[in-house]
């Protein structure tokens, strides 16, 4: 019985701190950023582009156009001579 009345007293005093055990872990994360790299390239050069890592910047191309109609619109009018934005 004495046992019972010890082991639940420790139990009740550890619960009434509200924690087990406190441990604080820090990491430090470092990042690299590097600039992002831009190019403007005729449209029939994006698959050669895209081989080295390039990316076709379609959001640029949303706001230079007015959206992907506009885009659509610029790709018809140009036909071969449309140039395309892309970033790497």
């Amino acid at each position: 019985m004495a046992l019972l009345l010890l082991s639940l007293l420790g139990l009740r005093t550890v619960m009434g701190t509200g924690h087990w055990c406190d441990h604080r872990l820090e990491e430090k994360v470092e990042r690299v950023l590097s600039p992002r790299l831009q190019l403007q390239v005729s449209c029939s050069q994006v698959y050669q582009y895209n081989a080295q890592g390039w990316r076709l910047d379609v959001d640029r191309m949303r706001l230079r156009h007015g959206g992907d109609d506009g885009i659509a619109l610029y790709y018809s009018q140009q036909g071969p001579r449309s140039s395309c934005f892309l970033y790497r």
